[in-house]
């Protein structure tokens, strides 16, 4: 089974009796079957892109307006242009990751956005930001993505193999176990042109990879992109620089959304009338972009390479897009779900001195909030339950917040090829959840040493803990999947544990809508079992529901903090998704 499914004729299979003739997809791998062998399919990484006419319009801008241009097998194509051009839209709408509005996009035939599924693993896409952990080294990091993208069943040594050859391919070899923190600019974009090479994509996409680099090691990587092409691939690559277009094959240039060029460098200077290239974005300023398009349709450059080209594109596939089946579906689920959790545990390992200031905050806030009260005073007995509840959310949430948007732009390339938003999430939940409840035990533990005739049951005060802890790590991964930045996240922290503390019912008595708004603060049901835990009375004033027996009441109130953690779960999901469609 392969993490980006199987494919015959183009349609997803789970199980298929297959024929003489068919074509067959596995992953990133073609085959043909020619009646009684899988024939690895040669021509299957020689891939044609044709643009027919797309358009783009978003918020009432035209973005994009009637673009048609062909991109043959094993081209490296330039794409130029001033900033708000449209460089990006167009790239994106070519790879299929954001979808033209108008018009459409083949490769080698077949409808790009109705199959786009069947093509999602022979597409590299590489964008500005880098798409790599910066705590895992280069050979930790295309491991795990050989992992989620690689059929489930490749052999550990094969794995191997495939990455020293790309960091072999990348001249990344003697890095390979360096974090890429300690790496260069010009490194850390290498390893993520690393991280989609390893699925060997006919079609590379890059978005600015040159960008901020310096002239030496610009020159370096278009080189290697020059390379890739060489051997098979066909990259389409965006770029300010000019130094290295000679190294194109093609140009295209682009003039607020209008097509004002599609040829070879050489002829690119012939066209605009100018000696070299740097020179290009000053000579589209002397006449309008709607000028540029009509001179580019009347050149031959347009004859030749749009028309003609245009002419030769192969005839469709007859096979209509299927869903992925449910069966397949699952696999991918619990295979990610295992790759996904033991990524985030290393990480949170490679990263000590977080990991000794998680385990210390619930140890410093805890005797912040013991040593000061006094045994005594009936005070003391309430105020310190809430205390414990607020620190219980406060120490997890503030981390939980940002786990998502940390690696924002990691999680939106593996979005585009298959990430599962259930798998990734549970994993993220199930991590976030082991670290809460050692917060909690170092919190409890600390506490009850300062202030024992305060506490009641230690085991009682820590399985609630625990569970509060959960609902406070869910209350963090809402804000990270639902936020745009981390900085906005972390300034909604506050807004969240305000609340928890006005409606708690330690400070105030709760009646009418304040009671009903209770029922939603896990930190009212903690400080309901905490409290009641120490006192072991039944108030029926102070409680939410009835308690059944003297000592039921902490399960209670711990399955009832589990079910809040439970309902947050698809809330954060949900959240996910609709960041897809912005």
């Amino acid at each position: 089974m392969s993490s980006n499914g199987t494919w015959v004729n183009g349609r997803s299979i789970v199980r298929q009796k297959i024929e003489k003739g068919d074509r067959v997809q596995i992953g990133p791998f073609s085959f043909h079957f020619d009646g009684g062998f899988l024939l690895p399919a040669q021509a299957s990484r020689a891939l044609r892109i044709d643009a027919q006419a797309i358009g783009k319009t978003a918020g009432g801008t035209r973005i994009l307006s009637g673009i048609s241009l062909t991109i043959l097998p094993n081209e490296f194509v330039g794409l130029l242009g001033p900033s708000g051009a449209g460089k990006s839209t167009l790239m994106d709408a070519l790879n299929g990751f954001r979808p033209a509005s108008e018009g459409s996009v083949f490769v080698n035939g077949e409808e790009l956005y109705a199959q786009f599924d069947s093509f999602r693993a022979q597409i590299g896409y590489v964008p500005q930001d880098d798409i790599i952990h910066l705590e895992l080294p280069p050979s930790r990091s295309l491991r795990y993505v050989g992992r989620l993208r690689l059929p489930t069943d490749t052999p550990e040594s094969d794995l191997d193999a495939l990455i020293t050859e790309t960091l072999a391919l990348l001249d990344l070899s003697e890095r390979r176990d360096t974090a890429v923190s300690a790496l260069s600019g010009g490194q850390r974009k290498r390893v993520s042109v690393g991280v989609e090479l390893m699925t060997r994509p006919s079609l590379l996409f890059l978005d600015e990879p040159t960008s901020g680099l310096d002239p030496g090691t610009e020159e370096r990587l278009m080189q290697l992109f020059r390379k890739l092409a060489d051997q098979g691939r066909t990259v389409f690559c965006t770029t300010h620089v000019m130094e290295n277009v000679n190294l194109f094959d093609l140009l295209v240039v682009l003039v607020k959304g209008r097509l004002a060029f599609f040829g070879p460098p050489s002829g690119a200077l012939k066209f605009f009338g100018i000696g070299k290239i740097t020179e290009t974005y000053a000579a589209l300023e002397r006449k309008t972009p709607e000028a540029w398009e009509e001179a580019y349709r009347a050149s031959p450059f347009h004859a030749e390479f749009v028309a003609q080209r245009e002419q030769s594109r192969p005839a469709p596939s007859p096979a209509p897009p299927t869903p992925v089946p449910a069966a397949a579906r699952r696999t991918l689920h619990r295979d990610q779900f295992r790759v996904y959790h033991a990524r985030a545990r290393e990480l949170l390992f490679r990263d000590p001195r977080n990991l000794v200031w998680l385990l210390a905050t619930p140890l410093i806030l805890g005797a912040l909030a013991a040593l000061p009260i006094d045994p005594a005073t009936e005070t003391g007995g309430r105020t310190l339950p809430l205390f414990l509840a607020v620190i219980a959310i406060f120490s997890i949430a503030t981390y939980a917040c940002r786990e998502i948007l940390k690696e924002q732009s990691v999680y939106r390339r593996e979005r585009m090829v298959n990430l599962s938003i259930p798998a990734y999430l549970l994993s993220k939940t199930a991590l976030l959840s082991a670290v809460a409840a050692v917060q909690c035990f170092l919190l409890i533990t600390v506490v009850t040493i300062l202030r024992p005739a305060l506490m009641g049951s230690f085991l009682e005060n820590l399985l609630v803990l625990m569970a509060t802890g959960v609902a406070g790590a869910q209350l963090g991964l809402l804000l990270s999947a639902s936020s745009g930045t981390q900085a906005k996240a972390v300034t909604l922290v506050p807004l969240v544990l305000v609340p928890q503390i006005i409606f708690s019912g330690a400070i105030f008595k709760l009646d009418g809508f304040a009671k009903f708004l209770s029922a939603f603060m896990p930190a009212r049901w903690a400080f309901d079992a905490l409290f009641h835990n120490r006192v072991r009375l039944l108030d029926p004033e102070r409680g939410l529901y009835r308690r059944l027996a003297r000592d039921e009441g902490v399960l209670l109130e711990t399955f009832l903090l589990l079910l809040f953690a439970a309902a947050l779960f698809p809330v954060s999901a949900f959240a996910l998704k609709r960041k897809d469609r912005r």
